[in-house]
């Protein structure tokens, strides 16, 4: 079956890194427009120039599929979503807008949770993964290194850290899912988790 309806990323193929999250209602020809229509090319926003830039290297960005939908009306509250996920996690993307246009991409906390319930368990593919272990931020030196939100977040997923939230039972394999679903910071949430509060909005969690 032809997938039509998706949120899809554009990868730099030269580093692995994301940089362009988009919503597609024509399947993979609307990825691969940001290179083969002129139109599109001769643009001159960011995500173009950087696009320009691949292909002069040689090369063309690599594209992967993160979710899939049955509607195009779903399409704007997802773009927002995968768009403040991974800028949550750092990524350098290209977007200039948070994602939504043509569409209401309200991003309501109702659509949040939603969205957030369909991805619990969601195994990431290795794309998804190669993105998030590829972030390098801070110093580089073997002594002092600073690890990166993505790096903290990749040895929690390895060493078992797990959240659970004890009013519901729901339990997620990281903190960016936890907070993403219950609409609160990841800040209040570790806060939460470290002991330092006993509730946030009135919801209590622990690591499992």
């Amino acid at each position: 079956m032809t997938r039509k309806f998706i949120i899809y990323g554009l990868i730099d193929p030269r580093d692995g890194q994301l940089r362009y999250v988009g919503k597609s209602c024509s399947g993979m020809k609307r990825p691969t427009s940001h290179w083969l229509e002129k139109r599109q090319l001769d643009r001159k926003d960011r995500c173009h120039s950087w696009v320009k830039n691949v292909l002069v290297s040689g090369h063309v960005p690599e594209i992967e599929i993160f979710q899939e939908c049955n509607s195009k009306e779903e399409l704007p509250d997802l773009e927002v979503f995968w768009i403040s996920y991974f800028k949550m996690i750092c990524c350098n993307l290209t977007n200039m807008t948070r994602g939504g246009e043509g569409g209401h991409g309200e991003n309501s906390e109702i659509t949040r949770r939603k969205i957030s319930t369909a991805l619990i368990g969601r195994p990431l593919s290795s794309s998804h993964k190669a993105i998030l272990s590829s972030r390098k931020f801070g110093n580089k030196n073997a002594k002092g290194s600073v690890r990166s939100q993505e790096q903290r977040e990749l040895i929690s997923l390895r060493n078992g850290h797990r959240v659970k939230c004890l009013n519901d039972g729901l339990t997620f394999c990281s903190e960016v899912k936890t907070a993403f679903h219950y609409s609160i910071s990841r800040t209040s949430l570790k806060r939460v988790l470290n002991g330092e509060l006993d509730e946030w909005k009135n919801l209590r969690f622990s690591y499992v």
